[in-house]
């Protein structure tokens, strides 16, 4: 009888966790789409970084657009900031990087 009561206890701790994780999980700051952008992201650099590409850019996905901006730092040519805004449903997030410069 005891064994039954704290079995039952336990099973109702754990639907509890697990109803509060699926609740937080579902209010998120940010849409599925920010993190997919972010990861895409991640990519635009890489190439960035391995090909030297630094020219402006716009890239449109679908739910969520990523612009690249290079600019000049004022006393240094051998590094450039490579500034990314991602824009997924009403979120805006602004990210900047330094990236190497290969001559």
């Amino acid at each position: 009888m005891m064994e039954s009561v704290i079995a039952i206890a336990i099973i109702a701790a754990c639907i509890s966790i697990a109803a509060l994780i699926y609740g937080r999980s579902m209010n998120q700051n940010y849409p599925f789409a920010f993190y997919k952008a972010k990861h895409e992201m991640a990519v635009l650099l890489h190439q960035t970084q391995q090909e030297q590409s630094f020219e402006d850019e716009k890239f449109r996905y679908e739910g969520f657009s990523i612009q690249k901006n290079v600019n000049d730092l004022e006393d240094n040519t051998a590094v450039k900031e490579v500034v990314f805004v991602i824009e997924a449903a009403q979120h805006k997030k602004e990210f900047t990087y330094i990236v190497t410069v290969e001559n």
